[in-house]
Parts: structure tokens; sequence; C-alpha cells
């Protein structure tokens, strides 16, 4: 209103020129358009309490489908892993085989630092395991023993000084589960396939305390197995049990909007002694375009995976 005020005081009359109340009426108009699409914005970034950061398909690539995000590592030191045809959801999808051994173990690892909240974040996985009795790590956020695995048929959050949580043992080899992963408030949280099956209280996904860096199916010792992934998606906020069913029933019809920018602040803390055997998947596939890899720690015992020539 000022400047209308002003406009109109200050500059010569013009019979072609806006009367002043049009040009209010106009303003108003423009104002409330941009206050709309406002909101819209606001709706499609929070999708009630969360925003989705980062999501990959795995459809042949790395990266992610939101512009500006890293591509996810691979993390392939024995140069197995690959592209591969399976059927997820009843559908045909190009996922990606992690292969490897123990001691050289094939994963994928996301930087997170500026794209999720510290202690306030989910993670969405679809993935299947080669082997799925003893420890076979799924998701690690800090380079310690506490984390979530795939434990005899189970998936388990694992903490080192007090007892562990698993959901039902029901998971079979060479299947792929839906798995949703929060972390708010020094509480974990974990929904199988749409359903809540295991909580406990930890910061054991308090990505601030160790790098950033999200890792799936790496382990900081030897509980590994050969896995494939088809889904990874990151939020920042916390998925409740509504949402996670909503995303199990159809979890590559939507394709989210990056977050805005977040901070992280790290520290470190690694240690870890125990043993496990491995194995592995084979798939005639695509040959991988990554080449980026890294190794894990030294081992007392070692089974080699082996697959097709590429």
């Amino acid at each position: 209103h000022t400047h209308t005020r002003t406009h109109k005081h200050t500059q010569p009359h013009n019979s072609s020129s806006m009367p002043a109340p049009a040009a209010a009426v106009a303003a108003a108009a423009v104002n409330l358009l941009l206050f709309l699409l406002l909101l819209q914005v606001i709706s499609v970034h929070s999708e009630g309490s969360h925003c989705a950061a980062a999501t990959f398909f795995f459809n042949g690539s790395l990266a992610a489908v939101q512009a500006g995000v890293p591509a996810m590592t691979l993390v392939d030191p024995l140069g197995l892993s690959r592209f591969v045809n399976a059927t997820v959801g009843g559908a045909t999808r190009t996922v990606l085989l992690n292969n490897g051994t123990i001691d050289k173990q094939g994963g994928v690892a996301f930087a997170s630092a500026g794209f999720l909240p510290a202690t306030n974040y989910s993670v969405e996985v679809i993935c299947s395991f080669a082997k799925v009795e003893g420890y076979n790590r799924l998701l690690m956020a800090r380079q310690i023993d506490d984390g979530i695995y795939i434990a005899n048929r189970a998936v388990r959050i694992y903490r080192v000084s007090s007892v562990s949580t698993d959901g039902p043992a029901n998971i079979q080899a060479d299947t792929f589960h839906h798995f949703v992963i929060t972390n708010v408030g020094g509480t974990v949280n974990i929904f199988q396939d749409g359903v809540a099956v295991a909580t406990a209280g930890s910061n054991m996904l308090d990505i601030g305390l160790d790098g950033g860096t999200i890792r799936f199916f790496l382990d900081e010792a030897f509980e590994w197995s050969s896995t494939r992934i088809a889904l990874a998606r990151f939020y920042a906020g916390t998925l409740n049990s509504t949402e996670a069913a909503a995303l199990n029933a159809s979890p590559f019809s939507t394709v989210y909007s990056p977050c805005p920018p977040t901070t992280t602040t790290t520290t470190s803390t690694p240690t870890k002694t125990t043993t496990s055997t491995t194995s592995s998947t084979t798939t005639t596939s695509t040959t991988i375009t990554s080449t980026t890899t890294t190794t894990t720690t030294s081992t007392t015992t070692s089974t080699t995976t082996s697959s097709p020539t590429v």
C-alpha cells in the first residue's frame, strides 16, 4: 500500500495507467498466488513430518534421483559387484549385487552430511541377503559394533551393552524385504514389510558422531553377506507406521523433491572383534560403471566368493 500511495502522488497522471484501486486488487491477487505456491512447496517438501533428502533406485546407476545430491559410493575391493536383473515386488527390475568376501566386503555408502539431521532421520531400503544365519550387517551409521543386522533370519537392533531387539525370524535368503529404519531422540525403530517389528534406545545411528557416512552391508569386522539392493531413500525427519506401510505397498511410484540442506558435526570411534562366515549370490548382469573402492579391516578367517565374468 505504501508503494501505491507513493506512486500515485509522485507520478504524473496518465489516462492509460491502471487506477489505484485496481492496482491494489492486482497486487493482492499476486500476493495470494505467491502464498498458495509457497504452501504447495512446503507440502511437497515436508510430506507431513519429513521430506526425502535422497533417493537411489540402482537402475543401472549409482546416481540420486534428486539434483545436487552426491551419488552413492560403491565399495567393491574385488571388482565383483555389478548390476543384475531381479524380481522385486512382482516386477523385473535392475538392482545392484554387492559381492566380495568377509575381509574384502562389497557394499554401498552415502555421504549424508548436509542432507540429513544428525539425530532425526529415516532410511528406507529394499534388499536381499544371500546369507541370513549368523550376523550380517544391514546398516551402519557409526563404525562401532552396535547397529542394524540380519541375525538368524531376523532383523536385529544389536547393542553391545544392552539387550538386543529382534523382529520375527522370517527372513529368507535371496528374498527381497522392505525396511524403514528411523532414528529420533535416541530411539531406533524398524518397520519390516510395512509392520513395526523392533524398537530400542540407542545413539548407534547418530550420524554426527562419526563422519556422517551411512553404510549398507559393510561391517567394521567380519559380519557380512553378499546382498542385492533395489532402493535406498533417506528422509529428514521420522517416518511413522502409516507412512512405512504406504511406502511398503508402493515404494517405486513416487519421486521426491530434495529437502533443504542441513549441517552435522563429526567425531569418530571404531572397534570390534567377532567373526562370521559368508556366502554369495551369482546372476548374469551388466557392467557397473562406478569404480570407487574401499577396504575394510583384516581377518583371521576368509571365505572367497566368486561370480561369472561380466
